[in-house]
């Protein structure tokens, strides 16, 4: 007998950390009495892995996302271009929308930017519950403060991944949600060991960053740190460097230095460093190159040392580096490094001490993994998302 139905709505479709955590969490479900649809903005890979847990998952690429930005006028001009072309283009097909969720108990909205959608299923069906897991942390503006009280509003629940969401929504939102923190889950896939191998040829030290580029992410920051290492280490190290390269608009208007290149190869070719960067692209499977490194190096802007790049290689015993106070996650002398505040030089130094120093490295290792076993049980996530479905 099925107690309770639920659609899941995933904005990044496999194009992301949500969708990745979102699948990982479905596959350790207990769906005994569920009846489970998984709704993707964009096509991708993941509806077959869906398929092999016997989800079926339907391709809406009408759903209308919008993600806060970081200044006001880029808002005017993307809240403009939402409400004129997404938005237009959801009330168009709004019926077979409607025709889509009807029947169902409950929707999950996977990530915040779904945040019309809330506002819109409680106008139009408001028997359907509804769920929004809160992932990131907008910049704090009039647009942000607006998204984040349409889903106080109109949500029945917000699932936090971290304590920081939390008190950034409460902070946007001025009132106290409930608490409901849990962590990423997280997995181990099976491997195929050979096929990036070829990356540690003639080199003793790999070096990640697994995340698309853009100017908060602070990929470009890598380059910098390379050029501190003693060239006569640095030429046994090989930064892999996976995801998007491109150079958006908004990182050339704030780092004078990339505005003459599309992109942050080019940028490396120019300072003659591609001896010692290798360009991934975008990589569906990245744990047959994690299984081959060292370190992982996130160099945010943002300050955020604990997204899916993060825990992902820690799984892996890839310990990180990164920049941020949260140490749930990377702990000094214990499962990796976090520096409070980005210094190229220092940052430099300690890779080369790393490198030096293998015991302690192998120890990061260690208990990078023990960490997220135990804060990341993707069993456990499943049954906490379970048990609040299940209570509204």
């Amino acid at each position: 007998m099925i107690r309770k139905s639920i659609l899941l709505i995933d904005s990044e479709g496999g194009h992301g950390g949500s969708s990745k955590s979102l699948l990982t969490m479905i596959k350790h479900l207990n769906k005994k009495d569920l009846f489970l649809k998984v709704l993707c903005k964009k096509d991708s890979w993941i509806i077959e892995d869906y398929k092999k847990v016997g989800i079926k998952c339907d391709v809406a690429p009408y759903l209308p996302t919008y993600t806060v930005l970081d200044t006001v006028s880029k808002n005017i001009i993307a809240i403009n271009l939402f409400a004129f072309r997404k938005l237009l283009v959801f009330f168009l097909k709004r019926k077979i929308f409607k025709n889509q969720i009807s029947n169902f108990d409950l929707v999950h909205l996977n990530h915040s930017n779904l945040w019309f959608l809330a506002l819109w299923i409680k106008l139009i069906l408001p028997k359907i519950k509804i769920v929004v897991h809160i992932r990131t942390m907008p910049y704090k503006n009039f647009f942000s403060r607006l998204q984040y009280n349409v889903l106080l509003k109109y949500t029945d629940k917000q699932i936090f991944i971290t304590k920081n969401e939390f008190f950034h929504f409460k902070e946007l939102t001025r009132t106290f949600p409930s608490n409901t923190i849990i962590n990423n889950p997280v997995e181990k896939n099976k491997t195929i060991a050979h096929k990036y191998s070829f990356l540690k040829k003639n080199k003793k030290f790999l070096i990640g960053s697994f995340s698309n580029y853009s100017y908060y992410r602070g990929t470009d920051r890598i380059f910098d740190v390379a050029t501190y290492i003693p060239r006569e280490i640095l030429k046994n190290i090989t930064f892999i460097i996976a995801g998007d390269i491109n150079i958006p608009k908004g990182a050339k208007k704030k780092l004078k230095h990339l505005r003459q290149f599309n992109n942050l190869q080019e940028y490396v070719n120019e300072k003659k460093l591609e001896d010692f960067f290798y360009f991934a692209g975008h990589v569906k499977d990245v744990e047959n190159i994690l299984i081959h490194m060292d370190l992982t190096l996130k160099l945010t802007r943002e300050n955020n040392p604990w997204g899916r790049d993060i825990i992902e290689s820690m799984i892996y015993e890839v310990p990180a580096l990164s920049i941020g106070k949260y140490d749930l996650f990377i702990k000094n002398k214990y499962s990796g490094v976090l520096f409070q505040k980005y210094d190229a030089k220092s940052i430099a130094a300690k890779i080369t001490y790393l490198y030096k120093n293998r015991k302690i490295l192998s120890k990061f290792k260690k208990n990078s993994k023990k960490i997220v076993l135990d804060k990341c049980n993707p069993k456990i996530a499943a049954s906490k998302v379970r048990d609040i479905w299940l209570s509204l």
